[in-house]
């Protein structure tokens, strides 16, 4: 699963990772063939509602049926653009969205993984996207202020409202991960059932402890920056501009061009 024997697999899409995995896990009612999302395909990041309209549409027509964004994301109008253009088709995409960052700048209880926090958020996820439940709900991030304890038995109250299908977690270490499900499990709550988390060639170090951990508790990985913000196209070595030259991150400059040009050869 996790051992890709050709390096142009891995460098062309997570959607592999994504699908295999869930056919056999306890959300295989749920196949997923492809994801689109803000950050993979700029659904709502700077595209107007007609070009997001034509976007997904695209992607449904190839057989694509996982829809990925956040509260956060455009300030919450990738949901709200995601709401109209899933009216009369939403059933048939797997809906997932995120919550943990802050969404307004006076209320400091507006970010983190606290109670509050959580039913506030799901609220007003689920007006935006015009939906009475979300299929798969992420916790964002880490908050380091809010027991795991507090965090699962929230989410499972909003499980067993019906109003979240499969709760799942983005970049955790894997260590907090599974602290959180054993908790869950002990407690009888609704576990994490998926982990997100940035996996490409030029970074590897998932492979370390998250791939590992993954695996033991069977939760599928979606790995989101499988093309190192287009490093592992090539165009970077020939000058062109993009994600890396004009808002680059640390971790983009994380791995070797050497690497770039093996994945370019093949």
């Amino acid at each position: 699963m996790y051992r890709l024997t050709q390096r142009y697999e891995a460098a062309q899409s997570s959607f592999r990772l994504t699908s295999d995995r869930l056919r056999g896990n306890a959300t295989d009612s749920a196949a997923i063939e492809r994801i689109i999302g803000p950050q993979r395909q700029a659904l709502g990041w700077g595209a107007s509602p007609d070009v997001s309209a034509r976007m997904l549409d695209l992607f449904a027509d190839d057989g694509g049926n996982v829809i990925d964004t956040a509260d956060v994301y455009t300030n919450g109008t990738s949901e709200t653009i995601l709401g109209d253009l899933l009216k009369g088709r939403r059933d048939r995409f797997v809906l997932a969205t995120k919550f943990t960052n802050q969404t307004d700048p006076d209320d400091p209880n507006s970010a983190g993984n606290h109670r509050k926090k959580i039913v506030t958020s799901i609220e007003a996820s689920l007006r935006r996207l015009q939906t009475d439940h979300i299929d798969l709900y992420w916790v964002h991030n880490r908050d380091v202020l809010t027991g795991v304890e507090e965090l699962m038995r929230a989410l499972d109250d909003q499980v067993r409202l019906g109003k979240v299908l499969y709760p799942a977690v983005s970049d955790w270490a894997a260590w907090e991960i599974a602290e959180a499900n054993t908790a869950a499990r002990l407690r009888d709550w609704s576990p994490f059932t998926a982990v997100q988390l940035r996996y490409n060639l030029l970074d590897r170090s998932p492979e370390r402890e998250l791939l590992p951990m993954a695996g033991a508790f069977d939760l599928p990985v979606f790995a989101w920056g499988p093309l190192a913000e287009g490093r592992l196209t090539g165009k970077y070595l020939s000058g062109h501009t993009g994600r890396v030259t004009e808002v680059g991150r640390p971790y983009t400059r994380v791995g070797s061009d050497d690497i770039v040009r093996d994945v370019v050869a093949i």
